[in-house]
């Protein structure tokens, strides 16, 4: 069986591997994490995304998120996985 932790995972290390270093942000020697609330549909489909912790600078949060809209449609869950979405 496929648990949820591996597909969740999957999403998290996507997004992370697509997001570049802003411009802004190296310039002026910015550092931050950004932790994001998603709801994905069993589809991969991206319903939301909100900040869920912010970087403390919008460019990284706005990275994120937007990063994260980009990428959506995510690999559709395994039919193992019986959800409807994962948040």
């Amino acid at each position: 069986m496929v648990l949820r932790d591996p597909v969740v995972q999957s999403i998290q290390k996507t997004i992370a591997q697509s997001i570049s270093f802003p411009y802004e942000a190296r310039d002026k020697g910015w550092e931050g994490t950004v932790t994001l609330s998603m709801t994905i549909l069993s589809d991969g489909t991206l319903q939301d995304v909100e900040i869920k912790k912010s970087s403390s600078y919008n460019v990284f949060d706005n990275d994120a998120k937007n990063t994260a809209q980009i990428l959506s449609p995510f690999d559709p869950f395994p039919p193992e996985l019986d959800l409807e979405e994962i948040i």
